[in-house]
C-alpha cells in the first residue's frame, strides 16, 4: 500500500489541527487521531509520588570532601553511599551504590545536556541524583527482578537481552527537554537475542503509523569488561570494579551494566533544576519544536474499530492505494493479529525473571 503525497480532504473524523498537520507530511499517523477522539478509550498510565526526602538544596556540584558527605548524602569509609541515600532513592537497605558511580551521573549529565547557549554552559543548578537513582531502579527491578545477591558469568548471560518502555508523554519530555523518568513504564522484556531482533524490526514497520516502540539493548554478560572512560565523554561509563565479588558481581554492578544500556538521564519528577539562563534557552528551543504525543501498543489494540474508519476516509480521498485484496479492515487486523503475538510473547508476568 502506497500514501501519496496529496493533502488529505477530512471529516468529521479529524479536527482541522490534525488537517493542518496531515498536510506537512506524507506519512499515514494514528497517534493524533486517536488523541483527538472523544470516544476514544486511552490506557490509564500510572503515576508515583516520588519525591526525595534529602536535603533539596544541595548543590550536586559541591562535595564536601573530608567530612564522608557528597550530594548531600554520608558515605561510608569505603566509598559507598548510606542509608540515608538508599531511603531517599528508595533502594534496599543492603544495596550498596559506590559514590563514583554517582559522579559519573553527575558528569555524564552535565557532558550530555545539550540545549545550552553555548558548550562550556553549566546546565544544571541541582540534580537531585537520588530521585534519579529511584526511577531507573523501578526499572531495572522490573527488567531483572531482585532474586540474586550475586551474579556469576553465566548468570549474566542468562539476563534479558533489552526492554521497552512506555514513555507516557511527548518525546521531547517537558518544556526544559527533561522527562520525568517516573512516567516511565517497563512494556516488554526480550529474553532472547531473536525477540530483541523482532522487535526492532516491529519498530521500525509500525512507526509509519504513528505506533511507537522504544527499544533499548542490553548487554549484561559484558559487565566489567570495560572501565574505561569513553574518549568523548558522552557515553555513561561508570566503574564497574568496585562491584566485584567471589564468583562474579553484586546485583549494584549489574544495576550499572544497565543504566549503560538506558543511561540516566536527570529525572524531572524531584528536585533537579537548569540554571535560569539554561531553562530560558530550552524553554525557547522547546517552542519551535514540533512535537506530538505517539500511541503505544496498546493504545492500538484498543482502539482498532476508529483506526479502520480513518483508514477507510484516506483510502476514499485516494491517499493510500491498496494492493490485491487489501481493505482497511484486513491491514488493521493482520497488524493487530502481529502486535497481540508480540505482546503474548514479550510482555512478562510482574516478577518473572529469567535467572
Amino acid at each position: 500500500m502506497n500514501v501519496s503525497a496529496a493533502k488529505i480532504n477530512y471529516s468529521s473524523i479529524l479536527s482541522k489541527a490534525q488537517e493542518k498537520k496531515q498536510a506537512k507530511t506524507q506519512d499515514v499517523s494514528f497517534a493524533n487521531l486517536i488523541q483527538s477522539s472523544g470516544t476514544t478509550e486511552t490506557a490509564a498510565f500510572k503515576t508515583y509520588d516520588l519525591t526525595s526526602s534529602a536535603t533539596q538544596d544541595h548543590n550536586l556540584n559541591s562535595l564536601k570532601f573530608g567530612s564522608n558527605l557528597a550530594y548531600g548524602y554520608s558515605v561510608d569509609n569505603s566509598g559507598y553511599m548510606g542509608s540515608d541515600f538508599n531511603k531517599a532513592a528508595g533502594l534496599p537497605e543492603n544495596f550498596k551504590i559506590h559514590k563514583s558511580s554517582i559522579d559519573e551521573i553527575v558528569r555524564f549529565n552535565n557532558k550530555t545536556y545539550l540545549f545550552t547557549s553555548s558548550p562550556d554552559q553549566k546546565p544544571f543548578e541541582n540534580i537531585d541524583v537520588a530521585d534519579t537513582v529511584k526511577q531507573y531502579y523501578k526499572l531495572f527491578n522490573a527488567v531483572a527482578p531482585e532474586g540474586k545477591e550475586t551474579y556469576s558469568q553465566s548468570d549474566l548471560e542468562k539476563l534479558p537481552k533489552g526492554f521497552s518502555v512506555n514513555i507516557n508523554q511527548k518525546p521531547f519530555g517537558k518544556s526544559n527537554f527533561l522527562k520525568d523518568v517516573s512516567l516511565f513504564a517497563v512494556s516488554n522484556v526480550y529474553s532472547t537475542q531473536t525477540q530483541l531482533q523482532n522487535a526492532g524490526e516491529l519498530s521500525s514497520d509500525i512507526k509509519k503509523y504513528g505506533v511507537s516502540l522504544s527499544v533499548y539493548p542490553l548487554n549484561f554478560s559484558t559487565l566489567g569488561s570495560s572501565n574505561l572512560q569513553e574518549k568523548d565523554g558522552f557515553s555513561f561509563s561508570p566503574d564497574t570494579s568496585v562491584y566485584e565479588k567471589e564468583g562474579g558481581y553484586a546485583r549494584e554492578g549489574v544495576f550499572m551494566q544497565f543504566l549503560k544500556g538506558f543511561p540516566p538521564i536527570a529525572s524531572d519528577s524531584g528536585e533537579t533544576r537548569l540554571t535560569d539562563q539554561v531553562q530560558t534557552y530550552a524553554q525557547d528551543m522547546r517552542s519551535q519544536s514540533f512535537d506530538d504525543m505517539p500511541i503505544t501498543i496498546s493504545d492500538f489494540l484498543k482502539n482498532t474499530k476508529i483506526i479502520k474508519e480513518f483508514l477507510k476516509k484516506i483510502i476514499e480521498d485516494g491517499l493510500m492505494s491498496l494492493s490485491g485484496n487489501e481493505t482497511a479492515d484486513s491491514i488493521v487486523d493482520k497488524l493487530a493479529l502481529r502486535l497481540e503475538a508480540f505482546q503474548k510473547e514479550t510482555v512478562r508476568p510482574k516478577g518473572e525473571t529469567n535467572i
